[in-house]
């Protein structure tokens, strides 16, 4: 990146780190992202590529560090609505339609008055694809099923995440 673009998209970071309150969160989100921009410089990949959900997952499997996706991500949004790059990082369509089961719940859900629905069609909708692509049936469901389902999907998330999205998936199941 030339320098002046680099200095430009340096402010753009700072200006976005400070909208971070959580001292430690801002300590962390900087470290995750001076390592991205690293990345993204040794790859020579150019600033409008950089936020695409290719280079983000090849980020993850770089492994420099845990739980990378919620600053990378919040950096693109910034920078987007600042119309610096074109476009967001487009995140998995979780509002797709589910099976009959999977939409009752979330119909049950609504009218409990519990809210969180949004967050619990996240789930279930990762839950969904596994078991597609796992060739299992829901009625045909182990707790083995579960673990193996939990193994490959919690591991980006933040610990307390991991409890709460396990609560969201026991209280469907």
């Amino acid at each position: 990146m030339p320098a002046k673009k680099e200095a430009v998209f340096e402010e753009a970071v700072r200006c976005y780190l400070q909208g971070v309150k959580d001292r430690k969160r801002r300590t962390y989100y900087e470290e995750v992202l001076g390592d991205f921009v690293a990345f993204a410089t040794d790859r020579k990949i150019p600033r409008d590529e950089m936020f695409t959900p290719e280079t983000l997952q090849d980020f993850q499997k770089a492994g420099r560090r845990p739980r990378v996706r919620a600053p990378v991500i919040g950096l693109c949004s910034h920078l987007f609505h600042r119309k610096r790059i074109r476009q967001p990082i487009v995140q998995p369509n979780y509002q797709q339609r589910l099976p009959p089961i999977y939409e009752e719940y979330l119909a049950w859900i609504e009218r409990k008055g519990h809210g969180g629905t949004t967050l619990i069609r996240r789930v279930l909708c990762s839950f969904h694809r596994y078991l597609v692509r796992s060739a299992i049936e829901i009625t045909s469901l182990k707790i083995e099923h579960i673990d193996a389902f939990l193994a490959e999907f919690l591991p980006p998330f933040a610990p307390t995440t991991c409890r709460l999205y396990r609560a969201l998936l026991r209280g469907f199941l």
